[in-house]
C-alpha cells in the first residue's frame, strides 16, 4: 500500500477535520431553526394532512457515507410506515447541494395523486424534479433519478405514479446561499403542498 503525497498531506492535517465537525454543528443547527420556521408556516396552514403525519416533532439525521460524502437531513412533517409515507425532507449533502423533497407512498399517494395530476401547471417553470427512479431511496439529481418536471408529460407522471406507488418532488439550494436554507424550505412546502390540495 502507498499513500499519495495528497492523502499524507491530509492525514497530517487535523485541522480540516476540525473544521469540518464545526461545520456539520452549525448545519445541524440551521436545519434546527428549519424545523422551527416549517412549524410556525404549519400553525397557520389549512391543508388536510394524512391521520398522524404531525403527530411527531422532526428529526434530524446524519451520515458520513451518501456515496462517500458526509449529509444531514430534517425529517418534517413525517409519516414513514409500511403503506403510509407522507414526508417532507431538507437535506445537507457535503459539496453538493441543500434540498427540499415531498415524499408520498402508497395510501397516502392515492389519496392525492389525482389532485396532483390535475395540478401539475402550478409547479411548472419553478426548477422542480420529479423523481423517475425505480427506488424512493435515491437524493442525488442525476437524470437516472431526478428530471425536471416541465419536460415530463401528465399521461407520462400519471402513469409513473400507478406503476412505482410513490411521488417525490425535489428541488435543490446551492451550498452558498446557505443563509435562505429556512425559507426556501418552507416557500418549498407551501408550493408543493398547493399541488395536493384543489383550494388555492
Amino acid at each position: 500500500m502507498e499513500l499519495s503525497k495528497k492523502e499524507l498531506s491530509y492525514l497530517l492535517n487535523s485541522d480540516f477535520l476540525l473544521t469540518k465537525n464545526l461545520i456539520i454543528q452549525k448545519i445541524e443547527s440551521l436545519l434546527g431553526e428549519t424545523e422551527l420556521e416549517l412549524q410556525q408556516q404549519l400553525k397557520s396552514s389549512t391543508f388536510r394532512f394524512p391521520p398522524n403525519t404531525l403527530t411527531k416533532g422532526g428529526k434530524i439525521s446524519k451520515g458520513e457515507n451518501y456515496k462517500g460524502l458526509p449529509y444531514l437531513v430534517l425529517d418534517y412533517p413525517r409519516k414513514f410506515k409500511t403503506k403510509e409515507i407522507f414526508a417532507y425532507r431538507v437535506m445537507f449533502w457535503w459539496g453538493h447541494h441543500f434540498s427540499t423533497t415531498l415524499h408520498l407512498g402508497h395510501m397516502d399517494l392515492m389519496k392525492y395523486r389525482e389532485t396532483f395530476v390535475d395540478q401539475l401547471e402550478k409547479l411548472h417553470n419553478q426548477n422542480i424534479f420529479f423523481c423517475v427512479n425505480d427506488s424512493p431511496w435515491e437524493h442525488h439529481f442525476q437524470k437516472d433519478n431526478y428530471v425536471l418536471i416541465d419536460r415530463l408529460g401528465r399521461q407520462e407522471i400519471s402513469d409513473f405514479l400507478v406503476d412505482h406507488q410513490f411521488l417525490k418532488l425535489s428541488k435543490k439550494l446551492d451550498l452558498d446561499k446557505w443563509k435562505l436554507l429556512p425559507h426556501f424550505a418552507v416557500e418549498n412546502l407551501i408550493l408543493f403542498l398547493k399541488c395536493l390540495d384543489k383550494i388555492d
